[in-house]
């Protein structure tokens, strides 16, 4: 027969096999031999159906407790029978004794598995052990048929019963399942193989169907992961210690650190391949869960393999119980575990610097790159994981191929860009991020406050030639972030300046939402903060805590227990921006009420203050977009001499002015800005005069 062209492959039970389901033909042979000889068998079409007298007179009479003398045929088949058993016994190839010895069957185990077995290999066993159990509708043997089958007496049928207790192999490792009605005796129930166990006879390498959605094998990779020295030791010392015997090895680190690689690596070390065990779908799966664990313990146990669980918080219930090396991989921190089985808990941290860009040159060797392509950059400015460079590298170069072909070459914003969408985007859930357009042109400072704020921009760009290349990491004690105070009135600019670094940055900005971040609870405050610190590790973001003073607070006098507690959330946050490894800018209109020791601490500090005359006139020139329609009668000197306003007042008065000249279809006039102005004070509280507007005035009395 052909499929689909190609030849049917031919599916041969192996010898080993073969010869053992030889012997189970001449024990059932034997079986209906003693059977007939003691008239325990129904002549009777309706055979099956009733029982005879002659049939229960035969079972009546019949003593099970001793071995008759059998008739010289049955005799004959017994030495048959046993000359078969010796020879298999000496044949290691055997799947039946592989399967002994995997799952530790004794001799009688392992056959009890072949009459299981064997309707599933011949339909004709099905038709046998129905005529020697005298019932046409029973097609699997009964565990009395077995141990008839397999044992002489009373007595040692009697003792095998327990071999089809739960705890024992045959049943503890999935085996076989025993089929009855409700209140039916032992003896009375089917034995039924698992199919796991048919393709196992067969030598197949099928993996149970109920564990499809759940497990994949997991390859080993190609290239050597970028591990510490003494860390690679470490482990390699651990998987040693489970060479000969079940545990578990603990792999905290965040998403991409390459847990699931480097249990592929130990697994290999142990000669075993790898499954890999999405247990987050475990719970949807349908099946108990102790019956999933019991049939990925068989797999392991059939493949010679190890086990690697991807859990998100606990490990799975009674793992202690897999007899196989078990990995555990987590993003959060572990320390200490239950586990009656050793245990070994490793960090894996994330690559530095220099091992960043060796990643980066790895997944991209031989790809086109635009001239002065500098991958050094963006293993600077992203602390990506050695999977997300990885996927990013894979994105890169995957959106080139929507490009004409003269123009498939990377370039550092493809670069940038695919960074970004492989950092880890957890942020988004605790933050709102803050899509900036702006760039140096676009915002007015004074002198000190620009090359302050440029000062800032260097420390980020140059952060990883200064503490890799040059060794200052090494001097460091705690984090190695960058992080800055903005401080200065409203609308001076703190936030579009931080936007400014985002965008000049190639990296994202998020502003922190104080009001979900401050509790009135003790202790939340802690708890909400140290999401956002652990989600911002993984997302090579900026963070922008805007009104800072609201949890960077002064520490008060205690006073209650209120005080003493709110002294202690400002120490947390203190120690959290302290070892924070990313950077961090803190927006504030009130630095007098910033606590001194985060003063002290901050890197950076920049006064963002009131612009003066000139610079007021730069903002106003400047803000307007090139496609807006202008008067000619704008006095610029004027409304930056007269109106001391910030930039984001100017920006309120710009966009209300473009307003109220798109309703009247003309170009923005003075009249409008000046009526615009008007507006903007009285929000901030003061009364437009005459002094303050001189001969525009009546435009501000005209407009109401």
């Amino acid at each position: 027969m052909k499929t689909n062209g190609r030849p049917a492959a031919e599916v041969t039970a192996p010898p080993g096999l073969q010869l053992a389901l030889h012997r189970l033909e001449l024990m059932l042979r034997r079986q209906v031999l003693r059977l007939r000889a003691r008239h325990q068998l129904v002549d009777h079409e309706f055979r099956g159906t009733f029982i005879s007298d002659a049939q229960a007179d035969a079972l009546l009479t019949a003593n099970g407790r001793r071995s008759p003398t059998e008739p010289p045929p049955i005799q004959a088949l017994t030495a048959q029978i046993e000359l078969l058993a010796g020879t298999e016994q000496l044949d290691d190839a055997s799947p039946l004794n592989r399967l002994a010895r995997l799952f530790h069957l004794n001799p009688l185990e392992r056959d009890v598995l072949l009459v299981a077995l064997a309707p599933a290999l011949d339909a004709r066993f099905e038709i046998i052990y129905a005529y020697a159990q005298n019932d046409i509708a029973r097609k699997l043997p009964t565990i009395d048929l077995a141990l008839q089958l397999l044992l002489a007496n009373f007595d040692e049928r009697l003792a095998a019963q327990r071999h089809f207790q739960w705890d024992q192999p045959l049943r503890r490792y999935r085996l076989i399942e025993l089929a009855a009605a409700p209140a039916t005796t032992l003896l009375a129930q089917a034995i039924k193989i698992e199919p796991r166990l048919v393709a196992a006879a067969l030598n197949q390498a099928a993996l149970d169907e109920r564990l499809q959605f759940l497990v994949e094998p997991v390859a080993t990779p190609a290239t050597e992961l970028p591990l510490p020295p003494d860390l690679r030791d470490r482990l390699a010392r651990a998987a040693d210690a489970l060479a000969t015997r079940p545990g578990l090895i603990c792999l905290h680190g965040p998403p991409g650190s390459g847990k699931k690689e480097v249990a592929a690596v130990l697994s290999e070390r142990l000669g075993r391949p790898l499954l890999g065990v999405d247990w987050a779908r475990a719970g949807r799966s349908g099946h108990p869960l102790p019956d999933l664990l019991a049939w990925l313990n068989r797999e392991a146990i059939i493949r010679g393999a190890a086990l690697y669980f991807d859990a998100d918080a606990a490990p799975p219930p009674e793992i202690s119980a897999l007899e196989t090396p078990v990995f555990w991989g987590v993003p959060q921190p572990v320390f200490q575990l239950e586990q009656a089985n050793p245990y070994f808990i490793f960090t894996l941290p994330r690559p530095d610097y220099q091992q960043r860009l060796a990643l980066w040159q790895q997944q991209l060797a031989g790809q086109p790159g635009e001239a002065g392509l500098s991958l050094a950059e963006v293993a600077n400015k992203f602390s990506l994981t050695a999977g997300q460079i990885r996927r990013a590298a894979q994105q890169a170069q995957t959106e080139l191929l929507t490009r004409p072909g003269e123009q498939r070459q990377l370039t550092g914003l493809d670069l940038h860009r695919a960074a970004r969408r492989c950092s880890n985007q957890a942020l988004r859930e605790l933050a709102q991020k803050i899509e900036s357009p702006h760039n140096w042109a676009d915002i007015k400072l004074p002198p000190l406050c620009e090359r302050q704020l440029r000062e800032v921009y260097l420390s980020i760009k140059h952060r990883s030639v200064v503490l890799a290349d040059w060794g200052f990491g090494k001097k460091l004690v705690g984090g190695k972030g960058v992080n800055a105070l903005f401080f200065g009135p409203s609308g001076t600019g703190k936030t579009m300046a931080a936007g400014i670094l985002a965008h000049e940055l190639g990296l994202d900005l998020y502003q922190i939402d104080l009001s979900t971040v401050v509790s009135k609870y003790i202790g939340e405050t802690e708890q909400n903060l140290s999401r956002i610190f652990t989600a911002a590790e993984n997302s090579n973001a900026i963070l922008f805590f805007d009104e800072a003073d609201a949890l960077f607070g002064k520490r008060s006098e205690v006073k209650d227990a209120r005080d003493r507690y709110a002294n202690i959330e400002v120490a947390y946050l203190l120690q959290k921006m302290e070892a924070y490894d990313g950077i961090a800018i803190l927006a504030t209109n009130l630095p007098g009420n910033m606590d001194d020791a985060f003063a002290r601490r901050l890197q950076h500090t920049v006064e963002f203050k009131q612009p003066d005359a000139r610079l007021r006139e730069q903002i106003w020139r400047s803000v307007f977009p090139a496609q807006t329609p202008l008067a000619a009668d704008l006095d610029w000197a004027f409304l930056a001499g007269q109106f001391e306003l910030t930039g984001g007042n100017i920006r309120n008065v710009v966009l209300s002015a473009a307003f109220l000249a798109a309703e009247a279809g003309r170009p923005v006039s003075m009249a409008m800005l000046v009526t615009a102005v008007a507006r903007e004070l009285q929000k901030m509280g003061k009364l437009p005069t005459r002094a303050a507007f001189q001969h525009y005035y009546t435009d501000v009395q005209q407009s109401g």
